[in-house]
C-alpha cells in the first residue's frame, strides 16, 4: 500500500502536503483523518479568489475551485485506506443517486441519511444531526460516510434543551453550500470510476 500511495501522491503538482493524512489513514485513525482532511481544505479554499455570483456564503462558495489534483490526492488516499469505502469519489456516486436538474435541501438529506449523516428523517422531512463524535470512524461505517468535509462544525449541539443536535439557516446553508459545490467540483475533476 505505501509505494503506492507513494507514486501517486508524487505524480502531480499539489497545493499541499498530504504526509500527515497519509499517516494518519495508513494508521486507520479515520477520525484524525477526517479533521485533517477539513483542515486542508480549509486551507486550500482560503487561499482562492471569490466566487461571484453566487448564492453561497464565499467559503462554501470556493469548494468548487479546489484544484483537481488535490481533490484527486484526498480521494486516493481515503479510497486505498479504507478499501474504497470513503472519499469523495463514493461519496459522489450517492449523491448522484438522489440529484435530478439541481441539488436540493431534500436531495442533501437523503445523500446524508445514505451515508449515515443522519439517523433518520422524519415524515414531515425534520431531522436531527449526527455531532463529530457521533460519527463512525471504522470500516463499519456505511459506504461514503467520510470524510465528513467539515461540515459538522455548523452543527450546534444542545443536549439539554433540545436533546439532538440541529443545523440553524445560516449554518445548513454553509453545510448545503459546502456539499453543493464540492460534489459537482468532484464530478469536474473526473475523480469517479
Amino acid at each position: 500500500m505505501h509505494s503506492l500511495l507513494s507514486v501517486f501522491l508524487f505524480a502531480a503538482p499539489m497545493t499541499s502536503d498530504y504526509s500527515d493524512l497519509q499517516a494518519a489513514l495508513a494508521k486507520q485513525d479515520f477520525q484524525l483523518a477526517d479533521r485533517l482532511t477539513r483542515d486542508h481544505l480549509d486551507r486550500i479554499v482560503n487561499r482562492l479568489p471569490p466566487v461571484e455570483n453566487t448564492s453561497f456564503d464565499q467559503f462554501s462558495a470556493r469548494h468548487s475551485q479546489i484544484p483537481c489534483q488535490d481533490l484527486a490526492t484526498i480521494d486516493q488516499l481515503w479510497r486505498t485506506a479504507s478499501r474504497d469505502r470513503f472519499g469523495f469519489t463514493p461519496q459522489a456516486r450517492i449523491w448522484n443517486r438522489f440529484q435530478t436538474t439541481s441539488p436540493t435541501e431534500r436531495s442533501f438529506l437523503q445523500f446524508a441519511h445514505a451515508i449515515g449523516w443522519l439517523p433518520k428523517i422524519e415524515p414531515n422531512w425534520s431531522v436531527s444531526y449526527r455531532i463529530p463524535e457521533e460519527l463512525n470512524y471504522s470500516l463499519t461505517a456505511p459506504i461514503g460516510h467520510l470524510p465528513a468535509v467539515g461540515i459538522w462544525e455548523a452543527v450546534r449541539w444542545d443536549a439539554e434543551v433540545f436533546g439532538v443536535a440541529f443545523l440553524d439557516s445560516a449554518s445548513r446553508d454553509k453545510v448545503l453550500g459546502r456539499v453543493y459545490n464540492l460534489m459537482p467540483r468532484v464530478a469536474a475533476c473526473q475523480l469517479q470510476s
